[in-house]
């Protein structure tokens, strides 16, 4: 990061900032995974689908927590 220039670092900062708190929510809703889509992978999309499928059956932590506007589809 410190070799490129500062606004490539400004840019790069922002895009990682917005990842992890796109991310969050596996933290967030670690035990209602557990319990409403164990076993789901969490790496191509499907565990938001699932959480969101569930959304009713969620923590409210958790349902605060998804990312908002970003519907995902089970493949």
């Amino acid at each position: 990061m410190g070799k490129l220039s500062a606004p490539c670092q400004a840019i790069a900062q922002k895009r990682v900032v917005r990842w992890k708190e796109g991310e969050a929510y596996k933290l967030i809703c670690a035990e209602d995974v557990k319990r409403v889509c164990r076993g789901v992978d969490a790496e191509d999309g499907s565990l938001l689908a699932c959480l969101q499928m569930h959304e009713q059956d969620l923590s409210l932590g958790c349902y605060q927590g998804l990312p908002k506007g970003q519907i995902q589809a089970a493949n």
